[in-house]
């Protein structure tokens, strides 16, 4: 029973870092652009 719900811990906490660095990717990706042209601008 303990070893479940530790098991069920540990799949919560992956599943969150997941979706937290897919979100991560979502955000680099939207500011990449403004990164990747700005040395160009100057």
């Amino acid at each position: 029973m303990s070893a479940n719900i530790r098991f069920i811990k540990f799949t919560h906490i992956y599943n969150y870092a997941i979706h937290a660095m897919v979100n991560e990717m979502k955000s680099w990706k939207l500011r990449f652009p403004s990164f990747h042209f700005l040395p160009k601008y100057r």
